[in-house]
């Protein structure tokens, strides 16, 4: 595997010589701001990124076949795989493209852009690029909250924050199981696709709280994590029972060692019968022959 690491200007490199070799090299891109400014374009950040496609093919690898390019973007890494060919493509016409679609903010956006004038198919990842978020624990910084994370990543990994969709039918509540995350209690009946779509507890880049900034449908919730003080009533008439008397939920859960194997499908997740006062047990396994989430 050959590769460099691209960064905007030269770096105090503290590396000592023995670890050198165990380190891509590093390569300053191209300052394009001299160049797109010329013709009034917006210059920002993300013209230098998308560039680097191109400059790395540039480099001339031999016996190469794919490019992978990565950015960091804020805590975790998204990236692109790109044929030889493409990026031999790409290179031809990535300065004009740029130009054209000088309105774009983000890199990944100019090269989708440039990736469909040449014909070529975008295969999406079902995955996020990273937003501003807080720390996914309430009352814990970033790292400590990563650190609590790991607990049931080591018990079940495969299954980690995979939502699980159920109904308490008795309440009519709607049960949403992020296992080893968070668990939400919805009032009333929400069907399952309505339950996926991401809720927005997050901004986007540019923080703003613009549905329309994001690359999927998000919704509005306002969701307690641990009911640590009493929630005065609303001052509706429920036709159900409030879920505020609830103060914990107990999840049980078997790791499934090959889930990894099997055709993606998340768990399903069961209301169980408990005596525990304003306590709720869910049980959160393999969904079974012929069921389904739905009431």
């Amino acid at each position: 595997m050959k590769g460099v690491i691209w960064l905007d200007k030269k770096v105090l490199n503290n590396t000592s010589n023995i670890d050198k070799h165990l380190l891509p090299p590093i390569k300053i891109s191209s300052d394009v701001v001299a160049k797109f400014k010329r013709k009034n374009l917006k210059i920002n950040r993300g013209i230098r990124l998308s560039r680097i496609v191109s400059e790395t093919f540039n480099l001339v690898f031999d016996n190469v076949r794919w490019f992978v390019i990565g950015d960091d973007d804020i805590y975790f890494v998204y990236s692109g795989k790109f044929s030889k060919g493409f990026i031999e493509a790409l290179g031809k016409i990535h300065d004009e493209c740029i130009r054209r679609y000088h309105y774009l903010i983000y890199s990944d956006e100019r090269v989708h852009a440039c990736m469909s004038e040449l014909g070529v198919p975008l295969t999406k990842e079902p995955r996020v690029s990273s937003d501003k978020v807080e720390p996914i624990f309430p009352k814990m910084s970033r790292f400590e909250a990563l650190q609590k994370l790991q607990i049931p990543a080591k018990l079940d990994s495969a299954a980690l924050m995979q939502q699980s969709i159920c109904y308490d039918k008795a309440n009519s509540w709607t049960l949403s199981v992020s296992w080893g995350y968070v668990v939400q209690i919805v009032g009333g009946i929400v069907s399952a696709r309505q339950m996926e779509m991401p809720a927005r507890t997050f901004l986007d880049w540019d923080m703003k709280v613009d549905e329309k900034e994001f690359t999927f449908n998000t919704k509005s919730t306002i969701s307690e994590y641990l009911l640590q003080h009493p929630i005065p009533e609303p001052g509706c008439q429920w036709k159900m029972p409030n879920p505020s008397w609830i103060d914990r939920i107990q999840v049980y859960k078997t790791p499934d060692p090959y889930l990894w194997d099997k055709a993606p499908r998340r768990n399903c997740c069961r209301v169980m019968q408990t005596k525990k006062k304003r306590t709720m047990v869910i049980d959160v396994g393999p969904c079974r022959e012929d069921e389904n989430i739905h009431v």
